[in-house]
């Protein structure tokens, strides 16, 4: 009698099914059961009998020998209790004149013995085998060379029509990432399935056994029968079987792929199933097991050297993302705001974390790159997770997370966010599409086989259309590198923006302190020259001297007042450029000639090509020439004239400004361009006449242009400040929304 019944199984009851204990084998060999200790038969496949020439009655009174052959009978005899049986397989027997190759496990307190037509392969063919396999795999060096490398070995040495390897993500969907077929086979690269397609106990049972195969899909299964008067064990656990016959619902999703034969090796890291080798044949085919061997070999070694590189390149891509996070760093610190990252360096900012589009909020203003939201959404989803307390969100579903996830719409089924601590209005987030809208069908689309009862979802399209519908609306996960990279950027920022607030609150007090003192003197000499002028008996040479007086006064406090205008505007994001078309020879010559009749005196020896177009703001570009020119005056030799260069080329401008006098101490040079650092150490010295603003807007002007300034200072040079400014399709630059 049959130890366990067959269970109808159906799509819906497949997760439950008891594969380990089907209670049937695939019938191209024969399976017989022993007692360990005693060696007596408890359990045969019904065709046992008919190929082994006898009847079934007679089955149970045959020798070990005659059941086996001398061979695998001695075999048996002599390692009796074996712990393992792995190291004897295939023992090569022979039986009535057949030559069989028998394959032993050991299952709960019994010896199974399966047997099936010896291979053809000699040791020394198999041998050969598989040290050339493992040889061409160590050579691969990246991981899809590795693949695609394995495919080819496993396709070469067994016959198959085609070899896939599929990979499994971490919510155990799988993809197609290696192929080798035959060319009149439509690819199935790259496509994607449902992690339903291989339910969690068979996910179990191919860690256990890392080979499984169907020699012909079209088989009838041969029931397993309990030797008469044997005591009830309870269903055979077939994990470790060869011969084990296969849930229906696999043999239909490969029947309604046209599939005739399959067999299929776990690639394994620890305990968790990485992928398999996926082989498929369309006409019955059985691989001997010495070439099986070989391809579990393959498997074994293919998943080792998997995992090695993978964290070759995992450690790659960490260098890759430190190098990232340091250039933005590096930027950062030297910009006004953080969205300068974003502006001037989306790649970067995109990169460190694989994203599509990316926003950042910061003092109200928000910046947007890449696939991104509208910005009303992205105010909101940020105010929700204010709301929510939610400092920092790494989510490929945002559809389970956040209730208006809808309304970002397919550019942001994942983000990875963070707002900034006690800085509720300022974040900075990136975002992914739906997985769905990133994969294409690689196959042919009239491509048709027959269905079986379970209908169109058991075949690679329809798995596929499954695996559309159960990733809709979630991207690809963030990994734990990105995440990582993400909250070193934030702890990193914090650092600098707390560093900011230092600095601020500093320069405030500075500010003050400046502020009252220097806007005091010309207030005093404003309210003294107006007493002056009010008495009745003021000489007109007087009167002359104190209008001169409240000139130089008055000019004085306007351009402290336009500088810290422009400084307000520097901090707020709100300093723009107007650009369009100049010729900058002739913007320098009114600027020289400016200068030097407000400063009777002194001299400007202006190098000048006879023109140079520009495009550019003129009044942000006089603006720099002007305020470097007065720099210039009040630091240098006052007989010796300001040298100004302009050189032009294709590919931008440079300006120098040179002025010759006592060099400027390296300590100095490297905080040049920083807000409030005065003329001089006496905030009282009356060669001032601003805030130490003016090198400070220069540096932001010129980087608003996308250029760069740099100065140096010697003593056979004299000080330096040289401006390169590239030539610019301002209708292709990124600015600040």
């Amino acid at each position: 009698m049959p130890v366990t019944p067959v269970t109808p199984v159906t799509i819906d009851n497949c997760d439950q099914e008891p594969i380990h204990i089907p209670g049937a084998i695939q019938p191209h060999g024969f399976l017989l059961a022993f007692g360990e200790t005693d060696l007596r038969l408890r359990q045969w496949s019904e065709n046992a009998a008919a190929l082994l020439g006898v009847e079934q009655g007679q089955l149970f009174q045959l020798s070990l020998e005659a059941l086996l052959g001398d061979v695998a009978a001695a075999v048996l005899r002599t390692n009796r209790g074996a712990r393992t049986w792995k190291r004897f397989n295939p023992i090569a027997t022979e039986i009535a004149g057949r030559k069989l190759d028998a394959v032993v496990h050991r299952s709960g307190d019994q010896v199974v013995v399966e047997l099936e037509p010896a291979g053809l392969p000699t040791y020394r063919d198999y041998g050969a085998d598989t040290h050339e396999a493992l040889m061409q795999l160590q050579a691969a060096d990246s991981l899809p060379e590795l693949l695609e490398e394995a495919v080819r070995i496993v396709r070469r040495i067994t016959g198959y029509d085609r070899v896939m390897v599929y990979r499994f993500d971490q919510d155990g969907h799988g993809q197609v990432v290696a192929e080798d077929r035959l060319a009149s086979l439509e690819p199935f690269l790259g496509l994607h399935y449902p992690a339903s397609d291989i339910p969690a106990q068979a996910r179990r049972l191919y860690v256990a056994n890392p080979l499984r195969i169907i020699a012909d899909i079209g088989y009838r299964p041969a029931g397993l029968i309990a030797a008469p008067g044997t005591a009830a064990t309870g269903p055979l656990d077939m994990t470790y079987s060869t011969l084990r016959s296969v849930s229906p619902i696999h043999i239909e999703y490969l029947r309604n792929m046209g599939v005739g034969a399959s067999m299929s090796v776990s690639l394994v890291h620890g305990d968790k199933l990485w992928g398999l080798i996926a082989c498929h044949h369309y006409a019955p085919k059985l691989v001997p097991y010495p070439v099986r061997m070989t391809c579990e070999l393959v498997g074994q070694m293919l998943a080792t050297l998997v995992l090695s590189l993978q964290r070759s390149e995992e450690a790659a891509r960490q260098e890759l993302l430190n190098e990232r996070r340091t250039r933005l760093l590096e930027r950062l610190a030297r910009a006004d705001y953080v969205a300068v990252g974003l502006t001037e360096m989306a790649d970067d900012f995109l990169g460190l974390v694989d994203a599509a589009g990316a926003a950042i909020i910061e003092d109200g203003r928000c910046t947007r790159a890449g696939r991104c939201p509208p910005e009303e959404d992205v105010r909101a989803f940020v105010a929700w997770m204010a709301a929510n307390r939610h400092d920092m969100i790494g989510s490929h579903a945002l559809a389970g997370e956040y209730p208006d996830a809808p309304k970002l719409g397919p550019e942001a089924a994942g983000a990875l966010a963070f707002v900034l601590p006690e800085m509720a209005d300022n974040a900075i987030l990136w975002f992914r599409p739906a997985a769905e809208h990133t994969v294409t069908w690689a196959g042919n689309p009239e491509k048709v086989y027959a269905e079986g009862p379970n209908g169109p979802r058991l075949s690679p399209r329809g798995s596929f259309a499954l695996w559309k519908q159960t990733v809709r609306d979630q991207s690809e996960r963030w990994t734990r590198l990105q995440i990582e990279g993400a909250s070193e950027l934030r702890a990193r920022l914090m650092e600098v923006l707390v560093r900011r607030a230092r600095d601020a609150e500093r320069s405030r007090d500075m500010l003050l302190g400046m502020v009252s003192h220097d806007l005091r003197n010309p207030l005093g000499a404003i309210s003294l020259a107006a007493h002056v002028l009010n008495a009745s008996d003021a000489e007109q040479g007087l009167v002359t001297r104190t209008s001169a007086r409240i000139a130089a006064s008055s000019d004085r406090m306007r351009r402290m007042i336009e500088q810290l205008l422009d400084y307000t505007r520097t901090k707020s994001g709100t300093l723009t450029l107007e650009p369009v078309p100049i010729d900058l020879v002739t913007l320098c010559r009114q600027l020289v000639e400016e200068t030097e009749a407000a400063h009777p005196g002194f001299r400007i020896a202006a190098s000048m090509p006879e023109r140079c177009s520009f495009v550019g703001d003129p009044d942000r570009i006089a603006q720099i020439v002007s305020n470097l020119l007065g720099n210039a005056r009040h630091h240098g030799d006052t007989s010796r004239p300001v040298c100004l260069t302009l050189r032009c080329s294709p590919a931008g401008v440079e300006l120098e400004v040179q002025n010759h006098g006592k060099p400027i101490p390296p300590d100095r040079l490297e905080t040049i361009f920083e807000p409030f650092k005065r003329d001089s150490k006496d905030a009282r010295s009356s060669r001032h006449s601003g805030l130490g603003l003016g090198l400070f807007i220069v540096r932001r002007l010129v980087d608003l242009h996308h250029g760069e300034v740099r100065m140096t200072s010697t003593a056979e040079e004299g000080t330096i400040c040289r401006v390169t400014l590239p030539a610019l399709d301002w209708s292709a630059v990124p600015r600040p929304s």
